[in-house]
């Protein structure tokens, strides 16, 4: 099985089809190919009508937030309406069972109400689509974010990552994220566990102080 690390590898199209086809060329249906893509280059490089289902493993799609809002504010390049348009392509090239996708919730500017947002198109793809979507908590780190997380009165330094076991910190989750407090924690868990009971595929991984509680998907890509 072949991972491309590209997470930029759908940004020509043109060069991810022939990549494709040389590899056929050496292998066949042998070899399966892990790739990530992107949703407007889904829309608009035919890159799903051009590729062999067979030769696709996995396809990893990073959306992040649920609105466009914060679509918007963490500068992604798309909206929800081109989401779903993609998300029809993929149901149409028959990569829906092929694919997860990847969201964030608890942007420093994210208050519960935003959150729910992203947690409703969750449930919408998870409902219509049956697609997996992955969903995890922001971990702050050294990005453009970073650089304005002062804005958000989010103060914290570099030497926190002296820490191997930062990520896990509680302290560092709540400074990380001001507007959420342990009870917001509580009820997005349980949004979360009442999707995975009706059928939902949502994917959900939190770690904070020494416990880790992971949700499984109902039903995962092959």
């Amino acid at each position: 099985r072949l991972l491309f690390v590209d997470d930029c590898f759908t940004a020509n199209g043109e060069r991810a089809i022939n990549v494709f086809k040389k590899l056929h060329r050496l292998y066949g249906y042998t070899e399966k190919v892990f790739i990530e893509a992107r949703v407007t280059d889904i829309l608009k490089n035919q890159i799903l009508q051009n590729i062999p289902l067979q030769m696709v493993s996995s396809m990893q799609i990073g959306v992040e937030c649920g609105y466009n809002e914060g679509l918007k504010k963490i500068r992604k390049g798309l909206t929800v309406e081109q989401l779903f348009s993609a998300l029809e392509i993929l149901k149409q090239y028959q990569f829906d069972k092929h694919c997860f996708l990847s969201f964030i919730i608890g942007f420093p500017w994210e208050t519960m109400e935003m959150i729910n947002k992203t947690l409703d198109t969750i449930e919408l793809i998870c409902t219509k689509y049956k697609i997996v979507c992955n969903l995890n908590w922001l971990l702050l780190l050294p990005s453009d974010l970073w650089w304005e997380k002062e804005d958000f009165n989010i103060h914290i330094e570099e030497d926190m990552f002296d820490n191997l076991l930062w990520y896990a910190n509680s302290d560092y989750f709540f400074t990380t994220h001001p507007l959420i407090s342990m009870e917001d924690i509580i009820q997005v868990e349980k949004r979360i566990g009442a999707m995975q009971r009706q059928g939902g595929t949502v994917a959900y991984r939190r770690r904070i102080g020494n416990e880790e509680d992971y949700i499984e998907p109902s039903a995962c890509s092959e």
